[in-house]
């Protein structure tokens, strides 16, 4: 009998044009001065969480002001409500796995009528207008990306991971269906580890290659 699947889906830079977390860094800190962290991280230089935090740390907005910075350059991929939909009409479970920032998350889905989605990431709390992450869980990563995927895996379904960056290369080996967006950090690391995954420009890429080459009819 063939396994459910179950579709997990990264937000940042990949549910969204751009990761919106950045946008609110590079404001901070600039570009150069975040992507130095980055790659520190991929390096192994520092863990995400660590990195994560020196990236933070330089933060020095309100959540209002933080507004017109998500969304005056960055907005949801306009393929994934009705992926999201498809996948629910044909009763596929959908958890957004990231290791951005909830509110964030939600702030972006609400403005396309996106409420109720299974979302596991971490929080923001932000004080005097310094940000300070609330991390999932007590792992380097700060949201063992994963564990989640093999729980779903243990629990007997066919596991799919959908993503972009850095915090995805732990799931890249873990998942049974993995897609690497076009172009960026995750893609780069399944090449050069020879990682076997599908690229996708959009949504609608992955619905094709779930029925075309996967044998999922959409």
């Amino acid at each position: 009998m063939t396994r459910p699947l179950k579709v997990f889906c990264d937000f940042d830079g990949t549910i969204t044009r751009v990761d919106g977390c950045n946008l609110i860094i590079d404001h901070c800190i600039g570009r150069d001065a975040r992507r130095a962290i980055d790659d520190k991280i991929v390096s192994g230089e520092l863990s995400f969480r660590q990195g994560y935090d020196a990236q933070f740390s330089g933060v020095n907005l309100t959540w209002e002001e933080s507004l017109p910075i998500l969304h005056g350059k960055n907005g949801i991929d306009p393929t994934f409500p009705p992926f999201v939909r498809r996948l629910a009409q044909r009763n596929i479970p959908l958890t957004i796995l990231s290791a951005g920032i909830e509110q964030i998350i939600r702030e972006y889905l609400g403005t396309v009528g996106l409420t109720g989605l299974d979302i596991r990431a971490n929080r923001i709390r932000v004080e005097n207008r310094r940000w300070r992450v609330a991390y999932f869980d007590e792992t380097p990563f700060g949201n063992d990306k994963a564990a989640a995927v093999r729980e779903a895996a243990a629990q007997g379904f066919r596991t799919v991971f959908i993503g972009d960056g850095i915090s995805d290369f732990p799931v890249a080996s873990v998942a049974d269906i993995l897609f690497a967006k076009r172009g960026n950090r995750l893609e780069e690391h399944c090449l050069s580890q020879g990682i076997a995954f599908h690229p996708f420009d959009d949504f609608d890429d992955v619905l094709a290659i779930l029925q075309l080459k996967i044998g999922y009819k959409a």
